[in-house]
């Protein structure tokens, strides 16, 4: 049975290689290609890109419809047109013709990873009703929350009008964490899979190295509202130890805009941002750093996305890290994670006493986990075990329907 599941992979963004800059669902989406690689037949970008074939990985550029935009033509689309109207223009034009690559490659399951944006899942749902094949979708945020969140009312709209009714469609629905599937639930009534993001672990064979210790702790991705607390505290507790004795800690943040790191952090001497071009530095980086700082907001108002969405960056570190210092309310998915696989080190208070306490350990014992860590990633995340959930449920789900 899981012999005859041939996956037509649906998205809004590239699968690209790893040392291209990416964004949005990008880094994922080329994860799951990886995961899936034996069952992929055909990869369809629903929307246009900035990126060009050259940037897929080349075990996938035969199999990858992505269609481009001269950038100029792109940024005057995107001032002229209403942005729902922009976004399905190309799918519109482009839906016949992906009919037809779907028969041609014989495909017979979608598979579509969403992001927050709504209008993933109604485009993943139009191609199923089309084309007449199955649907499987992977969601890693709340659609509401995060439209809410980002103030933007046609999105909140969309999910407001349709989610329930696109969802009622879908044939096997994914998640990214126990928050999420509690929240589809509550919303909708619809039972779904946790599916953990897919991660391998490659060459980690510097950590070995003994230039790998520096008086830093690090923090790995944007200046997004939910981590703004968090580095906050984190870089006052720092400031703390550092006039109270010879210790020299730095902050280093992967972020490059300083100016915006000071104005929403502080102006403190100690913070350092430069980002890592490569995979391998981003590891060395965290590898070589006393901790890895992994904060979520402790407001209220950020409670649903917090209790259900999943920082990619957390994969970073466990990889890497020696020390990982997860700094988010019980109910996060950081903390239930941390807790659940019996990892540390986990601060479920915003409590900037008990988090100095934790670093000046820190500093004086030098623990390393990060072979805990690592057998976690391997467990939970490797691409055998990802291909597995989905493809098991997969072919679960046409027993019952036969």
């Amino acid at each position: 049975m899981k012999k005859n599941i041939k996956l037509a992979l649906i998205a809004d963004e590239t699968p690209v290689n790893e040392d291209v800059r990416a964004h949005g669902m990008s880094r994922v989406n080329t994860r799951l290609c990886r995961a899936l690689s034996e069952y992929i037949n055909t990869i369809i970008v629903t929307q246009y890109q900035n990126y060009s074939i050259r940037d897929v990985p080349k075990e996938f550029q035969n199999k990858c419809d992505i269609k481009t935009l001269p950038a100029t033509l792109s940024k005057v689309s995107k001032r002229i047109l209403p942005n729902l109207f922009y976004e399905n223009l190309t799918l519109k034009n482009r839906l016949p013709k992906i009919v037809r690559e779907l028969k041609k490659t014989q495909s017979n399951w979608l598979f579509s990873p969403c992001g927050v944006n709504p209008n993933s899942l109604g485009r993943a749902y139009q191609i199923s009703q089309a084309s007449g094949l199955p649907l499987a979708v992977y969601l890693v945020d709340d659609f509401l929350s995060g439209a809410i969140l980002a103030g933007h009312k046609e999105n909140f709209k969309i999910a407001q009008e349709n989610i329930s009714f696109w969802l009622q469609k879908v044939d096997r629905i994914f998640v990214i964490s126990e928050g999420l599937r509690q929240r589809i639930w509550e919303l909708y009534q619809l039972d779904s899979i946790v599916l953990p993001l897919p991660y391998e672990i490659t060459d980690i064979s510097f950590q070995n190295s003994s230039e790998l210790s520096k008086q830093q702790i690090i923090f790995v991705g944007s200046l997004s509202h939910f981590y703004l607390d968090g580095l906050r505290d984190i870089a006052n507790v720092i400031d703390s130890i550092n006039k109270q004795g010879s210790n020299s800690l730095k902050l280093r943040l992967t972020s490059c805009d300083i100016k915006s790191v000071k104005k929403n952090i502080g102006n403190f001497d100690f913070i350092e941002c430069q980002p890592c071009t490569t995979a391998k530095d981003l590891s060395r980086e965290i590898a070589s750093s006393l901790l890895a700082f992994a904060p979520y907001s402790f407001d209220e108002k950020y409670r649903v996305m917090v209790s259900s969405s999943f920082p990619s960056k957390m994969l970073d570190y466990l990889t890497a890290s020696k020390f990982i210092l997860t700094y988010a309310p019980q109910y996060s998915t950081s903390v239930n994670y941390f807790e659940k696989y019996n990892l540390p080190k986990n601060l479920h208070e915003s409590n900037l006493d008990k988090m100095k306490h934790i670093i000046m350990e820190q500093l004086i014992y030098q623990k390393n986990y990060s072979q805990k860590y690592q057998e976690t990633v391997r467990k939970l995340h490797s691409f055998s075990n990802i291909s597995k959930i989905i493809i098991s449920s997969i072919a679960n789900t046409e027993l019952i329907n036969q």
